[in-house]
């Protein structure tokens, strides 16, 4: 994750890969369509700013407050470029909640919105025992007295050398409700972020240079993931961050995506929608977000093939991504095809090199068609829970994570993900 972007130019030119929702902020961007070298710089300008003017230290969880999707990514890779590691926060929270995630996470750092402190004056004051804050973009919004990364940007070289990271190396934290209603700071490592990504780029069924319409929130992992998996594939990125259902249409036929990444409830919708005369013609990819193994495949989602001509097959088109109550992010294959019924509960054909199995109440492997517990193995699995090990011993045995969600064995995924 820290070469990221020097990565994607070495694969894919200077080619067009990111959208800003708005106008460009920053001094060095001269146009709302980031290039894979504008984004090379903006993050190697970032993470000399937050070392030199922050006094960031490798290790440091810096807490960002950014409503723009495209800017939480690109100051997430310049921190995690200087060694830092992420924190994204929901800027709604309530200032108690967020001092409290703040001191548990340890956080001394944070980068904020500078629109945020107009429209929440207390917002500052909720990040109790910050020894460092940063505002982003346009310095007209940065309040007297405070550190603008518009300005810390334009005394960096430009020059940087990432951190060197081994894959197990935490680069974020993200703030996840658990099945019991408990708060927790959810672990993401290098190769959790990136290692899967890899391998599903090369197996989904998109071309580099094509439009993805991206509406999940950065602030999970599921969101984050997708949206590096999108980068992989060389796919030009547009955010749209809780959209209303019209806005979201007018968008994706504006846009003619090659792929869209939503949440379930958004995917229902569209789908909806799209049988009542909308139409997405250029769709070759559907990624759905869902907490947990959906309960078969949507009487909907059969409509997809007929929605998106091409040569391809259709059983490539339709993906389910689901996180596991935050606590692993998985990408299974969902193909909506004539005469096939996916079974209840069935967790499709896992993309490697995440493994999937269902157990019973011994950690045995239940029968075909028996129902059991899901457990995961893999780099998408969380490295653990920060400063609780003993939920993450709990969580993790004998080399899985137990998910402590229903799920069942069906015979594609028995001879496929489990085999």
């Amino acid at each position: 994750m820290s070469n990221l972007f020097e990565n994607l130019y070495e694969i894919y030119g200077d080619r067009e890969i990111i959208r800003l929702a708005e106008p460009a902020t920053y001094r060095i961007f001269s146009s709302p369509e980031l290039t894979c070298g504008d984004c090379l710089r903006f993050t190697n300008l970032g993470a000399e700013a937050f070392i030199r003017e922050l006094d960031l230290k490798k290790g440091e969880r810096v807490v960002l407050c950014l409503p723009d999707a495209a800017e939480m990514l690109l100051i997430s890779v310049a921190l995690i470029k200087a060694g830092g590691i992420a924190v994204p926060l929901d800027h709604e929270l309530p200032s108690g909640e967020i001092d409290r995630y703040v001191r548990e996470c340890g956080a001394k750092l944070a980068v904020v919105d500078g629109r945020l402190f107009a429209e929440r004056p207390g917002l500052a004051g909720s990040m109790g025992g910050m020894r460092g804050i940063v505002v982003s973009g346009p310095r007209s919004r940065v309040p007297d007295g405070m550190m603008s990364l518009d300005e810390a940007m334009d005394r960096s070289s430009g020059f940087f050398l990432p951190y060197t990271l081994k894959p197990g190396n935490i680069v974020c934290l993200f703030r996840t409700m658990m099945g019991d209603g408990s708060i927790k700071a959810v672990m993401v490592a290098n190769e959790g972020l990136l290692g899967p990504q890899l391998w599903a780029a090369a197996l989904l069924p998109t071309r580099p240079g094509g439009s993805c319409v991206h509406a999940v929130s950065l602030l999970s992992s599921p969101g984050f993931t997708t949206c590096v998996l999108g980068l992989c594939m060389g796919l030009h990125m547009y955010f749209l961050q809780d959209p209303p259902l019209e806005h979201a249409l007018r968008t994706l036929e504006t846009v003619n995506p090659v792929a869209l990444m939503t949440s379930s409830g958004t995917h229902v919708s569209l789908l909806q929608a799209c049988t009542h005369g909308h139409e997405l013609p250029s769709l070759r990819l559907w990624l759905i977000n869902v907490g947990e193994p959906s309960q078969g495949t949507p009487d909907e989602s059969r409509h997809l093939p007929s929605l998106c001509p091409g040569p391809l097959h259709p059983s490539a088109r339709l993906v389910e991504l689901y996180f596991a109550a935050g606590k692993a992010t998985v990408l299974a294959l969902k193909p909506a095809l004539p005469g096939i019924t996916w079974p209840e509960g069935c967790p499709g054909l896992v993309i490697p090199p995440n493994r999937v199995r269902i157990l019973d109440e011994l950690g045995r492997r239940v029968k075909r068609g028996e129902e059991g517990e899901l457990a995961l193995r893999g780099p998408a699995v969380t490295q653990g829970y920060w400063n609780d090990i003993e939920g993450t011993l709990a969580a993790k045995r004998d080399g899985w994570l137990h998910t402590d969600i229903r799920a069942k064995r069906g015979c594609l995924h028995a001879t496929v993900a489990n085999r």
